[in-house]
């Protein structure tokens, strides 16, 4: 490590003679790489520490020897299964706009800002369709990476005339590798807007300065497109942050151009430099916010109040190594860790008498604050979009490493030999902190693992920066500083993934390549065979949103870009769903034909209503041959069909019952469920548990430390397909009753868990009249809401005579529709016919008839219908939201707006309305205009077109640079060079 350091950084510049260069003079590539070469290194030790904690954690391909992945939480559940649907949309030429991969259907557009809007995200098209995980691995790695060269950058360009680099290399690898850049970052899409941050950072000190708006403008909009979420965070942030930088430095640092009422010029260009940010990104922003009309906002309910979320002491300990405490509940605290140094260095920042007192006393209200909004509810609320975190608590935590990391950057950079008593005074304050810490067990901050690696990085340190603040020879030093931070924030990483992955878990490699394989074949064996429209789904379950991955439209997916409405209509027709997710697990020959199940993918006999169609190893697919198409024809009695029939029946059974009964118009309700008579108030026999009747339920309490069990016995008709369904109490839907449900002494056995049991599940037919049904209570209590039955049977001649009538006239979709398309045919008998959809309620749809609109109608608090008269039509259904021409219209406008500001820049600052809109002007040399001062001109005079048009450097910086100590001054040559770099303004490089 200490030979590529010396080789990388202290190696003397050389003479070059080459055809292109004169002795002594450098090419402008060779300039460009001897100032900026080194932030290579910015990149390269963050990946590099990354790639080795993943060896550790067994990641394939890294390790050949490891069976692990990064799927861990969200990426698991969610993203791994969201990026593979990118995929299919750039490789099989889909949609954007709409997906039927996901609870029926519902607009993707949301979707897509919530979770691949990234550009970066494009990188898993660049993979073979069977190596997604080696796809996460390289993004992930590379926003690492990117992370730390953009903080590198950053420093680089604040730093002065003369950048300490191996001290810029040190600060960009602990800002990569914080916590927060480790634990979260199977959340990739936070990642942007910790890779942009320094950036948008950057472009608000130049834009305050110089008036130059490129780069703000440019990596705001970055951020916001690449996540809306956290980039309405940095929007915050960056408010904040204006007024800090502008009021905390003096009139000659922050106007050093001698600007004119410069706080008002400042705010308005920001302000609209922010605008066209969000008007940029305003196709990204107003889908979100159509998208969250489906039920994000009502997600949860927050209070309005002020009181402390965490304690403020376990906060603060969040800011040393390894302090991992819980990520996946609403107990979570932030993630604060960002190295050791930078405790030991911000003190030092706020003693240092080479820094305004006006500085120090900005950046410390702003470091309280964000403290604050780290654990105060209102707060909290107010960064987090006015709504709670459910778990990966501190989203906002990035912005508060991120100034605590300059700040120390700072300290170290003006420290001296007088720094020496701030520093061990420090770092005395912290091992008193430690030992305070290690007195309150704290379930989560272990002796060895924290106490002890918190205390040797304090003392050893302390005691290298001590070093480096005395000893002439600062080379070596801030070799083994860097080397000592690369050993700290590598076991804090590693011990905090550990963590991670004991409590969530991570995915194994082979489980998911074989989960997918296994099933992609016999999927796209079907498409092959019918290329119609129709949905699919699949009983082998790995996570929600397997059906974006195999391309099945179907019902089962998760998001946090909810449809709320749709949910709840499919756990009335009894599947196993709940707040923002589906679960395809069983269906029955009844709800799957209603909404359009054609196949189904099983490794099981799904009984005598599913024609097996082939079979594929284990696999066998099932044709539906009752399923309804997309639309068919129905009674205008369903359009009084809502809450109230479920809310007067508690049962899904009951519920389809009348469902059908109203589409066909029926005075009478059409019985195709009937249940099979058992009370279990009277028939049930009890073991280890007790039973009482309670607000209208029946509650079984088990009395055992294990399990309680309730049997019943019951007569049951010979050869019929049976149905269970447990209704638990409705208001008690939101606490999982684990159960399990054994059939005939162990004929048969079924387990639920996680809400499981609130489903229909099929248990097959039998020979034998008598039943005996066995639930073993899993979690003490369950609430039965229904207990005159829990068996349910199809009556076969209704059946088929009820899905004849409803195959009667019916939508024909024409080949290849695409989800956000359809076309067809449909033919009906009746003039102001209802034809009743399974198509999410959505305004986006637009349906038109023989060319003509036709009016959106809403059944079932949920779907969508329209009429049609009689006669052959043709059908069109697309999906246009006006969020989204709206969006796509403001967007195109808004970049048209920033080309023509970058072409005609020079045209508009010659109109005196739109001059504020324009850099800072100077006079130059010979009266011409220059963004150089006069005063400045001669010393930057050699420098390379693009690199004169830098800004200059601060009196302040200037003033500081000479005070520091440095034994890297170069020799007469080198000064030369060192004086031109001043404090660039902003570039087109960046």
């Amino acid at each position: 490590m200490l030979k590529i350091l010396k080789n990388g950084f202290f190696k003397q510049k050389q003479n070059i003679n080459d055809e292109n260069c004169p002795i002594g003079q450098e090419s402008g590539r060779r300039l460009f790489l001897r100032r900026y070469g080194y932030l290579g290194l910015c990149f390269a030790v963050p990946v590099f520490l990354m790639l080795v904690i993943d060896i550790f954690m067994e990641v394939y391909p890294v390790n050949p020897l490891g069976n692990s992945t990064l799927l861990i939480l969200d990426m698991n559940a969610q993203y791994v299964s969201f990026f593979e649907g990118l995929r299919n949309i750039v490789t099989d030429g889909g949609t954007y706009l709409y997906s039927f991969c996901r609870s029926l259907g519902g607009e993707f557009m949301g979707m897509y800002a919530y979770y691949l809007a990234s550009p970066l995200s494009y990188i898993v098209c660049l993979f073979p369709q069977g190596n997604i995980c080696e796809a996460i691995l390289c993004l992930l790695t590379l926003k690492t990476g990117i992370s730390g060269l953009t903080f590198g950058y950053y420093l680089h360009r604040t730093g002065g005339q003369k950048p300490r680099k191996i001290l810029v290399v040190m600060f960009s690898v602990l800002y990569a590798l914080c916590s927060y850049g480790v634990v979260y970052q199977h959340n990739t899409m936070w990642m942007d807007a910790m890779m942009w941050l320094p950036l948008v950072i950057l472009g608000t000190e130049q834009l305050v300065r110089y008036g130059r708006m490129r780069m703000f403008t440019v990596f705001l909009a970055l951020t916001i497109w690449s996540n809306f979420y956290l980039g309405y965070m940095c929007c915050l942030f960056v408010f904040l942050y204006f007024f800090v930088y502008y009021f905390g430095h003096d009139r000659k640092d922050r106007n050093p151009l001698q600007e004119k009422n410069h706080f008002l010029k400042s705010f308005t260009r920001i302000g609209f430099c922010s605008l066209v940010a969000l008007g940029v990104t305003a196709l990204i922003l107003l889908t979100t916010v159509y998208s969250m009309q489906f039920g994000k906002t009502t997600y949860t309910t927050p209070k309005y109040i002020w009181e402390f979320k965490a304690d403020l002491l376990d906060t603060l300990a969040k800011f040393l190594p390894a302090a991992y405490d819980d990520i996946n509940t609403q107990r979570g605290l932030p993630q604060l860790y960002c190295g050791v140094s930078t405790l030991l260095l911000v003190p030092v920042y706020f003693m240092s008498p080479k820094i305004r007192g006006r500085e120090k006393l900005a950046h410390g209200l702003l470091i309280l604050f964000m403290l604050a909004s780290l654990t105060v509810s209102m707060l909290i609320l107010v960064w987090h979009m006015f709504q709670y975190p459910i778990c990966l608590n501190g989203r906002n935590s990035i912005f508060l490493c991120f100034l605590l990391l300059v700040l120390a950057f700072r300290g170290l950079r003006y420290a001296d030999r007088h720094s020496v008593a701030p520093l061990w005074g420090t770092a005395g304050v912290l091992c008193v902190f430690v030992v305070i810490l290690q007195k309150m067990n704290l379930s989560w901050f272990d002796d060895f693992k924290n106490v002890a690696l918190s205390l040797f990085a304090i003392i050893v340190l302390a005691a290298v920066i001590n070093i480096l603040l005395v000893v002439p020879k600062k080379r070596l030093t801030q070799a083994v500083l860097l080397s000592l931070v690369c050993l700290e924030v590598f076991g804090s990483g590693l011990l905090n993934f550990i963590s991670l992955s004991n409590e969530v878990g991570q995915a194994r490699y082979s489980r998911y390549t074989s989960f997918i394989a296994g099933l992609r074949p016999s999927a796209n064996e079907i498409r092959a065979r019918d290329t119609g429209f129709y949905r699919m789904e699949k009983t082998a379950y790995r996570h929600k949103n397997d059906n974006f991955a195999l391309r099945l439209r179907g019902l089962g997916g998760s998001t946090s870009t909810l449809n709320r409405e749709t949910i709840s209509f499919l756990n009335k027709m009894g599947y196993s769903s709940r707040s923002h997710w589906v679960k395809y697990l069983d269906g029955g020959v009844v709800n799957d034909s209603l909404l359009g199940i054609k196949y189904v993918i099983s490794d099981k006999d799904l009984g005598s209503y599913f024609e097996s169609v082939f079979v594929d190893g284990d696999t066998t697919v099932w044709k539906n041959p009752y399923a309804l198409s997309l639309a068919f024809a129905a009674s205008d009695a369903v359009l009084d069909f809502g809450d109230t029939v479920y809310e007067s029946s508690q049962n899904p059974f009951e519920y389809m019952n009348r469902l059908v009964t109203a589409l066909l118009g029926e005075s009478k309700t059409v019985q195709l469920y009937v249940p099979v008579p058992m009370d279990l108030r009277e028939d049930a026999s009890l073991q280890s548990c007790t039973s009482r009747f309670t607000d209208g339920h029946l509650l079984f309490t088990a009395t055992a430390d294990s399990a309680g069990y309730v049997t019943v016995s019951c007569e049951v008709p010979t050869g019929k397909e049976l149905f269970f369904y447990c209704p638990a109490a409705a208001k008690y839907l939101d606490v999982n009753y684990p159960l399990e449900l054994t059939v005939n002494y162990g004929e048969e056995t079924y387990q639920f868990g996680d809400a499981d049991n609130i489903r229909i599940v099929p248990i097959g037919s039998y020979d034998e009249s008598e039943m005996v049904l066995t639930v073993r209570i899993m979690k003490k209590t369950l609430y039965v809401d229904r207990w005159d039955s829990l068996l349910y049977y199809v009556d076969d001649e209704v059946l088929e005579d009820v899905f004849t009538r409803l195959q009667k006239t019916q939508f024909i979709p024409d080949d290849n529709c695409s989800d956000s398309r359809l076309t067809g045919s449909l033919s009906s008998e009746n003039d102001g016919q209802l034809i009743f959809t399974t198509i999410p309620y959505d305004e986006g749809w637009q349906i038109f008839v023989d060319g003509e609109r036709a009016e959106l109608l809403k059944t079932c608090d949920a779907l969508i219908a329209f009429r049609v008269d009689a006669g052959d039509h043709r059908i069109v259904m697309m999906y246009r939201p006006s969020a989204f021409t709206a969006g796509l219209i403001i967007t195109l406008c808004s970049l048209a707006l920033c080309i023509a500001f970058l072409v005609l820049q020079k045209q508009i600052a010659r109109v005196p309305v739109l001059r504020i809109l324009s850099p800072v002007p100077v006079p130059g040399k010979d009266g011409q205009k220059t963004d150089i001062p006069q005063e400045d001109a001669p010393a930057l005079k050699d420098l390379p077109e693009d690199l004169a048009q830098d800004g200059p450097p601060s009196e302040e910086e200037t003033r500081q640079d000479e005070e520091i100590p440095d034994e890297e001054v170069p020799g007469e040559e080198d000064r030369t060079e060192e004086a031109r770099e001043g404090d660039p303004g902003e570039d087109s490089r960046a």
